[in-house]
């Protein structure tokens, strides 16, 4: 999606919402990025983008590989393109005049990030019924000039931040020229218990924030995550292999031994819905085979997410979660990540009859979950000759909202 795309959805949802806002686009001819935009609603509050993020990317193929799918991408990235990924926000002004300002980090060699997305996929014969191996066809590599929040300034006050990799490591808040407060942030590498140490084997989490104020230090907020051991740093989490999970990402524990999703077919389909990855009700589907199984395991696919925020008086917030679900078909479907089941608080003594805990039901009326995704997940297409499977959902966003929530 370009921007002019996203500026007009972004005017459909602020008509939606009631508010009037103007948005004026900075240097945008064709031979310069555009440098930055303003918004300014209907009260007056006038927000301004003017930092930009540039990024390079290039589509490189795969030794040689034929690309026949997912041409457009490849040529339009075959050669290197160099454009602004993001825009920061620089300025906020009141109606009334006062502001705050943002400052970032200028772009250095050391502050680029670099990610590649493989672009692969399988084909199913139509006349031999069987299906191929997963083919790596070309990867779309991105170096982006990351520009990270150093300051945040109101009159007298400045908040100055200070980083670590990609991680904030301590924000300290001044008035004048006095320190007032500085909050730190720990964190521990975690690395998978059955692999090697190693950068891809491993990710940090946030252990626990400290405040300090005039160089006394208080007790800390603490965290701890499901699967996470802090004592040993390791975790069955495998952050490295692609072939355990399910369509979304998520860890599902799966012994597939390859990444081509199962999906089912039918030809005759009346609304035009050709592919699933469920069948949920459907009939006349059958199965693509030669698919791995990628569902959703509501055991494991809640691994690594935050369980527990331990505050500094002893009490904590104990947060639950599950698998989400969707509305497909007329049924409830499994997928689309995580949620929240719950959240309970306590002041963490024995006395467990004062918790306060509120739940949470995604359900319409009906039962049905109220789960939609903005665009239904999918995997495959015909090509007029065989099915091509795709490892990564060919749906422009992904984006799982609710209808309705009952707490």
């Amino acid at each position: 999606m370009n921007i002019y795309d996203q500026i007009y959805s972004f005017n459909e949802i602020l008509e939606e919402s009631n508010i009037n806002s103007e948005i004026i686009l900075g240097c945008y001819n064709l031979d310069n990025p555009i440098s930055g935009f303003i918004v300014k609603n209907n009260i007056g509050y006038t927000y301004t983008f003017g930092v930009p993020e540039p990024v390079e990317r290039q589509a490189v193929q795969n030794n040689g590989t034929q690309v026949n799918h997912f041409r457009t991408a490849f040529l339009h990235y075959q050669e290197k393109i160099r454009f602004h990924l993001n825009w920061k926000l620089s300025q906020f002004v009141t109606p009334t005049g006062d502001f705050i300002e943002f400052e970032y980090s200028d772009p250095t060699t050391e502050n680029v990030k670099t990610t590649s997305r493989k672009v692969q996929t399988a084909t199913y014969s139509l006349s031999t019924s069987t299906m191929g191996n997963l083919v790596h066809l070309y990867s779309i590599t991105d170096n982006l000039s990351l520009r990270t929040l150093s300051k945040i300034k109101y009159g007298t006050f400045v908040i100055n931040f200070s980083w670590q990799r990609d991680n904030i490591k301590a924000v300290e808040i001044t008035h004048g020229y006095q320190s007032a407060k500085v909050i730190e942030f720990e964190y521990a590498s975690i690395h998978q218990a059955d692999r090697p140490i190693s950068p891809q084997h491993q990710r940090d989490f946030l252990r626990r924030i400290i405040e300090r104020s005039v160089c006394n230090a208080f007790p800390s907020y603490e965290f701890e995550y499901h699967e996470i051991d802090f004592s040993t740093g390791t975790t069955v989490i495998p952050f490295h292999d692609e072939y355990k999970q399910d369509y979304w990402g998520y860890y599902n524990g799966s012994l597939a031994d390859n990444q081509i999703p199962r999906v089912y077919v039918n030809e005759s389909a009346s609304h035009g819905e050709r592919f699933s990855i469920f069948l949920n009700g459907r009939t006349g589907y059958t199965e693509v085979r030669g698919g791995a199984d990628r569902s959703p395991d509501p055991v494991t696919a809640i691994y690594g997410a935050l369980k527990r925020i331990i505050y500094p008086a002893g009490g904590y917030a104990q947060l639950n979660h599950e698998l989400a679900d969707y509305g497909d078909n007329g049924r409830t479907a499994p997928g689309g990540g995580i949620r929240i089941s719950s959240i309970t608080l306590s002041d963490g003594d024995s006395d467990t009859s004062n918790d306060i805990t509120r739940s949470y039901e995604y359900r319409l009326a009906n039962g049905v979950s109220s789960g939609r995704f903005v665009y239904n997940p999918s995997f495959a297409f015909a090509d007029g000759a065989n099915y091509v499977v795709s490892a990564d959902s060919l749906a422009s966003e992904g984006d799982l909202l609710y209808a309705r929530v009952i707490e």
